[in-house]
């Protein structure tokens, strides 16, 4: 019989295991990196301090949570952030969730930053204390009576995209978006090849520059009446996507949101806004 790395049996030597043998040890595998939560629902592993996948098995962590409580402190918006700096929407979206009921008394857990992902599981024993998951170096810090590095409360959020965002499309968003302090320009033609092929011409962007182009083009009285059109000789499917609106009036919104809440986006450009 041959051992695995892991100790497990694969059989006598020359011989190729079974298929349901190989599939039991893959679902094996995958089965350590997944938690079926009370509704049967399957869900990865989640570093309930940083918001991190578990990617190995080796590297998931159950820390107590009679330990956390004894630490609450370095996990608390109000100790660790000034109130000035405070994001009431980042603190709902990180808000912890009892998925399994696992815990009697949350309220104390509702004042961290925490994941909504992280799992948390019930005590084997009736009085023990719940775990959940954790990544060694939250785990080492917290030990240590110290906010993790990249604990979310450390400013380490990022949060899920506002309303004003996801309904933007493709076009709008780029239109938006100063990715490394560049904009980006593409002609397209079409083609018999059904490829859409063209050039791409590089612009030095700055957000200050997207606000006020979004705030001229309210000015001018071109709301929802910009579209951008790609032209020339185009197969049916490709003639599908030639055209794409501009909503000005949700480019505004997006842009007041990001001066409000994107440290990138200063609050000049906020300020700027509200002037015009």
């Amino acid at each position: 019989m041959d051992d695995g790395e892991d100790g497990e049996d694969y059989g006598p030597i020359g011989v190729l295991p079974s298929v349901q043998s190989v599939q039991e040890r893959i679902n094996s595998r995958y089965d350590e990196l997944i938690h079926v939560d009370a509704k049967g629902k399957y869900v990865p592993y989640v570093c309930l301090v940083c918001d991190e996948f578990i990617m190995h098995r080796d590297e998931l962590l159950w820390y107590r949570l009679t330990d956390l409580f004894k630490c609450k402190h370095v996990l608390e918006w109000n100790a660790v952030m000034h109130e000035h700096e405070r994001i009431p929407a980042v603190e709902e979206n990180f808000r912890f969730v009892d998925h399994d009921d696992a815990v009697k008394d949350p309220s104390w857990l509702h004042r961290m930053g925490l994941s909504p992902r992280g799992i948390v599981k019930k005590g084997n024993r009736p009085n023990a204390s719940g775990v959940f998951s954790c990544c060694e170096r939250c785990s080492s810090a917290l030990n240590k009576k110290r906010t993790p590095h990249f604990a979310i409360v450390n400013r380490n959020h990022i949060g899920s995209a506002p309303a004003c965002l996801k309904e933007l499309t493709p076009v709008e968003l780029a239109m938006i978006t100063p990715v490394e302090g560049y904009g980006y320009c593409f002609t397209f033609s079409g083609g018999a090849q059904r490829n859409l092929k063209g050039t791409m011409t590089f612009m030095r962007v700055q957000p200050r520059q997207v606000a006020r182009a979004a705030m001229h083009l309210e000015g001018m009285g071109l709301k929802n009446h910009i579209v951008v059109l790609l032209s020339g000789p185009m197969t049916s499917s490709q003639r599908t996507r030639t055209k794409q609106e501009i909503r000005t009036n949700r480019i505004l919104e997006a842009v007041e949101w990001l001066c409000s809440n994107n440290k990138k986006w200063k609050e000049e450009f906020r300020n700027e806004l509200k002037d015009s």
